[in-house]
């Protein structure tokens, strides 16, 4: 029996939710997909290099797991009620030659929550104004 108010019955619910899942998560991964696919190899062989992984760990835990930007810490929640996430920005991008030869610099990294990550490269900004 369908319960007053919803959609649909109990199982059926968790069908639904349970295939709305598994589409968000191949829609990520196909979005994943078509960004490493402009990606250059260089690149994308650097981020997922052993020795990046290892030297963003030790940036994040030298930041104490905040945001160099807007201050939050790792997990919090944010105004609109989204968790707060952290990653290592290039402060000058790895896509310039000074910026690539500088990769590995400490000094030129900084731990970043992926809002202030996008403002900062301009990804992502609400359209309209």
């Amino acid at each position: 029996m369908i319960p007053y108010g919803a959609a649909r019955c109990p199982d059926c619910q968790r069908e639904h939710d349970a295939k709305a899942k598994a589409k968000a998560i191949e829609s990520k991964r196909a979005r994943d997909r078509r960004y490493n696919a402009r990606r250059d190899p260089k690149q994308r062989a650097f981020y997922n290099s052993k020795e990046w992984k290892a030297l963003s760990a030790r940036v994040m835990a030298a930041a104490g797991y905040r945001c160099a930007s807007c201050g939050k810490p790792l997990g919090s929640k944010r105004e609109d009620g989204s968790v707060v996430v952290l990653e290592v920005d290039h402060i000058e991008p790895i896509q310039s030659t000074s910026g690539w030869e500088k990769r590995f610099d400490e000094k030129n990294l900084r731990c970043l929550c992926t809002y202030c990550h996008n403002r900062k490269h301009g990804r992502f900004t609400p359209r309209g104004g």
